[in-house]
């Protein structure tokens, strides 16, 4: 009994790191597509401009938010790319986490 109390962290550790990677892989896909992409990023230029117009106060925001549009349409792929070997490698870790788990000793702490 005390030694499958020692192994469910590490299971339960590593299914949660792989489940992470997998939600990353999903919002990758879905959020990162290029439809998508030029989407948010002509959103978030066009946030930008209004709050340029509307907000002459708030310039720093305006600002921000266009060059964060700006730079979502211009460095999309590589975002995508990057998160792409974020999500693979957050699933590699879950599973030689649980693997780990399930070679420990009961006696090794």
């Amino acid at each position: 009994m005390d030694e499958g109390k020692q192994l469910a962290p590490a299971v339960v550790g590593g299914t949660l790191l792989a489940g992470t990677g997998v939600a990353v892989l999903l919002a990758n896909v879905i959020l990162l597509n290029p439809v998508s992409r030029t989407i948010l990023s002509v959103a978030a230029a066009g946030w930008g401009v209004w709050v340029l117009i509307a907000q002459p106060h708030n310039r720093r925001a305006g600002w921000t938010a266009l060059a964060c549009g700006a730079g979502m349409f211009l460095f999309g792929s590589l975002l995508k790319g990057l998160v792409g070997f974020a999500g693979a490698a957050l699933i590699v870790a879950g599973g030689i986490s649980a693997l780990s788990g399930l070679f420990r000793r009961s006696g090794a702490r």
